[in-house]
């Protein structure tokens, strides 16, 4: 448990720390608005989030990413479309942790008797 929040905050950090500090040099973000940079980063960071979330079959690694992204839905609401996304890419994380790797080894009781 401990591992898994860990690693889904490291995640999530990353992409709040590039977008504080291109903020903070000033980056134009090649004539891009605020809005459209801010649903490019819930988008890619949404495919990058799922990929490790099925990847590593662990469910508290995408519940961390729910909460960052109702976390911005509460902080953009002055941007409705960023929210608009940061929601429904909450909604798909949240829908995620209902769902298993079919392909991820699992123990169960049979064969733990058979050792």
């Amino acid at each position: 448990l401990p591992f898994s929040l860990y690693a889904g905050w490291l995640m999530v950090a990353t992409f709040t720390t590039l977008s504080i500090e291109l903020a903070r040099i000033g980056w134009d973000g090649f004539g891009w608005s605020p809005v459209t940079w801010g649903i490019l980063a819930v988008v890619v960071s949404s495919i990058l989030g799922l990929i490790a979330r099925f990847r590593l079959d662990d469910p508290v690694f995408g519940a961390v990413f729910v909460w960052a992204y109702l976390a911005i839905v509460v902080q953009q609401q002055e941007r409705p479309l960023v929210s608009l996304f940061a929601g429904l890419a909450a909604g798909l994380f949240l829908l995620s942790l209902f769902v298993r790797d079919r392909r991820a080894p699992r123990s169960t009781h049979s064969e733990c008797a058979e050792v």
